[in-house]
């Protein structure tokens, strides 16, 4: 059997030297080496520092913020009709939407809050009864007086179980200040809540207040905000998302919005939890869009540009919820650009693009609208604002 070799300890003992040299100081034949090394990384670092602090404060100067006053406030105690419009129209607005807008106080009213914007089933704020939604009933809003549509198809339909049409099953509210108020250039705000519920499409736009590029997207369009009632626990991007885009482009098949487009999305809180401020600034040379402080949207209007139709057309704001529950909507503030030519101004909600639509399967025709509106009566998936 070998013989096992005798631990040895590596401890030192009593008595023995150890050398650090690190501890030496100046007799460290290394010191001066050291010590320019640690004088170029300290030095490095401050200049890192300033120079970074540079860039920040130079690009800071350098953004454009334009000069402006106040020119119009609106804080709900009312509707006030000297600015603001309603249209009414039952045909979705080239989207899809199955909602019936309307003037009725039942879907947009005003109280110590504010503006509220809420949808309605149409069996519960007409006469209409159940079986005529589905058979047998004109809705004629043409012969009525009150729809704002130029195209007769947007104003009336006769319900037919056989061809699967179906009166809008939804009522609610779309708010423009179209020929009132727009404006060229300057600062927009609103403050507001938006809603729970799924199938709700809540949104801010603005819109041109001639078409003088041609029609949609040609002569643009700005969305302040636009979001979704659905809840974000069992949704991407539901309630807690909001998204600022500007559309533009020769044609709806060509629109260009994802190239000009942001997004917020928010954690353990939505966007219906509490008020939050909506805000675009638009000059001559730049336009961005925001929440709160959080910028969404930017860009700078080249010279090579400026002949495009952002640049060159009056905007209108616009409200509208699609669908169902309730919205609230506090002050909007605007300002324009001093010395600048103002001719009004006008405001928009959302619905432009199905896929901005509450659900994937929001599609249009009769027989859509029919099986929506059966998957909603046969459970609500929604919250009533005012209990």
């Amino acid at each position: 059997m070998p013989r096992r070799r005798k631990f040895v300890s590596a401890r030192l003992k009593e008595g023995e030297y150890d050398e650090k040299p690190w501890l030496t100081g100046k007799e460290d034949p290394n010191f001066k080496r050291k010590r320019w090394e640690k004088l170029i990384f300290w030095i490095s670092i401050g200049v890192g520092i300033v120079l970074g602090a540079a860039i920040c404060a130079f690009e800071y100067i350098s953004v454009s913020t334009g000069t402006f006053c106040p020119i119009w406030e609106d804080n709900f105690a009312g509707i006030d009709n000297s600015a603001w419009s309603f249209e009414i129209q039952r045909g979705g607005f080239g989207t899809g939407s199955f909602d019936w807008t309307t003037d009725d106080p039942k879907n947009a009213y005003t109280d110590a809050e504010g503006l509220h914007i809420v949808p309605t089933l149409t069996t519960e704020s007409t006469d209409i009864t159940p079986a005529q939604l589905y058979d047998g009933y004109t809705l004629n809003l043409t012969t009525a007086k009150t729809c704002t549509s130029p195209d007769y198809t947007m104003c009336s339909i006769y319900s037919n179980k056989t061809t699967g049409a179906i009166i809008n099953p939804v009522r609610s509210a779309r708010m423009t200040t179209k020929g009132k108020k727009n404006i060229q250039y300057g600062k927009i705000e609103v403050v507001a809540k938006m809603p729970k519920g799924d199938w709700l499409w809540p949104a801010i736009w603005m819109m041109p207040e001639d078409s003088v590029y041609g029609p949609w997207p040609q002569s643009g369009e700005i969305d302040i905000a636009e979001s979704r009632g659905n809840s974000p626990d069992n949704y991407t991007d539901g309630r807690n998302s909001i998204i600022s885009a500007l559309h533009w482009g020769p044609s709806p098949e060509t629109d260009a919005f994802w190239r000009s487009s942001g997004k917020h999305n928010i954690r353990r809180t939505d966007y219906s939890e509490a008020f939050h401020t909506y805000g675009l600034e638009w000059t001559e040379d730049y336009l961005f869009m925001y929440i709160d402080s959080q910028l969404l949207v930017s860009g700078v209007l080249p010279a090579a540009s400026r002949s495009m139709s952002l640049t060159h057309i009056a905007a209108s704001l616009l409200y509208q919820v699609r669908c169902w529950p309730e919205d609230h909507v506090e002050p909007r503030r605007l300002w324009r650009v001093p010395d600048e030519q103002v001719r009004s101004l006008r405001p928009v909600v959302p619905n432009r693009h199905a896929q901005h639509s509450i659900r994937p399967e929001v599609l249009s025709g009769p027989r859509c609208c029919r099986r929506r509106y059966q998957r909603l009566l046969q459970g609500r998936r929604w919250e009533q604002a005012m209990g």
